[in-house]
């Protein structure tokens, strides 16, 4: 079976389930091998993965990217014309 960290059924109404992975797990189906998971709605490991996600923030050069790129479609260019909004 090709598993790619996906959640399973059982993980449906899963606090740590984003959707298209499991907040902790990468196999989520091996969690899920003896009919329990362990951490199924466990709001300790949650809130430590809140903790982490404000711990590593977007990247300052990413931020930095996004507001060059949006100051440039606002620049004129030397035909005249301005870029898109």
């Amino acid at each position: 079976m090709n598993r790619k960290g996906k959640p399973v059924r059982k993980c449906h109404g899963c606090i740590l389930n984003l959707g298209e992975r499991c907040a902790i797990y990468e196999e989520p189906h091996d969690k899920w091998h003896h009919s329990k998971c362990s951490s199924y709605n466990d709001q300790e490991l949650y809130r430590k993965y809140l903790e982490d996600l404000e711990k590593h923030s977007q990247k300052d050069s990413k931020k930095l990217r996004k507001e060059a790129a949006r100051e440039h479609n606002t620049e004129e260019h030397h035909q005249g014309m301005k870029g898109k909004r």
